[in-house]
């Protein structure tokens, strides 16, 4: 459902939210590729990033494309927040206030579902051509926004059916399930690359279970597996636990 508000001054609002079987992790690891995911708006064709990777305050060049018109406009990442979204302006090269100067705003949160996120698309503007009926502004308004919401839902919902992993609350990946497959460019959770990095795998556990039980100092009943989130901590206490089942 798109919102959208058009009073007599021309200030443009359009609201619409996406409810995904997704984590807010995997929902971010789209948004955070910036050019491929703004390009998803059919208008936008080239994003061009003259200052380098995505960052606040960084310009942009976005190429306007539809049917045989086309136009090239300019902007800047007003805000970027990791995990949460951004912001950014698209404006007219005539001027700051003339060919509907807008913004548009990208926001990921957690909805209470596990695994599921809410993604709202806001777009606030000026809307210039007074001379257009007011009923052809908001139709051509909503076109536009639904034709994106549409475009960002069906990428979103693909990358669900070929991620399903990606529909649960985070947990430990092994390396096979955590590396992309087919150039997909997802972003994991900081909890998933410390697992990547330092992995306490089962044969670890069995390791030091033998040696405990070899020296006769504990049943193996009493040595339990670790928990996934503290890992450095379980790190710290696997080694020492080794050292003293081998008398060090």
């Amino acid at each position: 459902m798109i919102e959208l508000t058009l009073d007599p001054r021309g200030t443009v609002r359009l609201k619409t939210v996406l409810d995904l079987p997704l984590s807010p992790s995997a929902v971010w690891g789209q948004m955070h590729h910036f050019a491929h995911f703004i390009s998803l708006d059919p208008f936008h064709a080239v994003i061009e990033l003259p200052d380098g990777p995505p960052r606040q305050g960084s310009s942009i060049r976005i190429l306007h494309r539809f049917t045989i018109f086309r136009v090239r406009r300019t902007g800047r990442i007003l805000r970027w927040r990791p995990g949460v979204g951004y912001s950014f302006s698209d404006l007219s090269r005539r001027g700051r206030c003339r060919g509907f100067p807008h913004i548009f705003i990208y926001r990921v949160q957690p909805l209470e579902a596990p695994g599921r996120s809410r993604l709202t698309i806001t777009v606030r503007g000026l809307w210039t051509a007074r001379w257009l009926p007011r009923a052809a502004v908001r139709f051509w308004l909503h076109w536009v926004l639904g034709r994106t919401c549409d475009t960002v839902e069906r990428q979103l919902l693909s990358l669900a059916a070929q991620y399903p992993h990606h529909h649960r609350p985070p947990t430990a990946l092994s390396n096979s399930e955590a590396k992309p497959r087919d150039g997909h460019p997802l972003a994991l959770s900081s909890r998933q690359k410390v697992v990547q990095k330092n992995p306490c795998t089962d044969r670890h556990i069995k390791r030091i279970r033998s040696l405990l039980h070899r020296d006769g100092q504990t049943s193996l009943a009493q040595v339990n597996p670790p928990p996934v989130e503290p890992l450095g901590l379980v790190a710290e206490q696997d080694g020492q636990t080794a050292r003293m089942a081998r008398g060090g």
